[in-house]
């Protein structure tokens, strides 16, 4: 049977790119903000599990592997 899943968002600007991947369902969460010279990355965690993210610069590059690890 098929199960949609949330988008992966990826928003391509020279300033500042964004990979965005908003949590399944409306729930309690945790944040984790990390930043550093290369971006920021914002993860969505219920329980110690990732189950959503934000991120920026060069970090948006990291959100296929991401999505994969939460949805695969």
């Amino acid at each position: 049977s098929f199960e949609p899943k949330p988008p992966l968002v990826r928003v391509k600007t020279p300033s500042c790119p964004l990979t965005i991947c908003p949590p399944e369902k409306r729930q309690e969460f945790e944040l984790h903000i990390k930043a550093d010279e290369s971006g920021e990355r914002v993860d969505y965690l219920v329980n110690h599990e990732l189950v959503g993210f934000v991120l920026s610069g060069d970090s948006s590059k990291q959100g296929g592997e991401l999505y994969k690890q939460i949805y695969s």
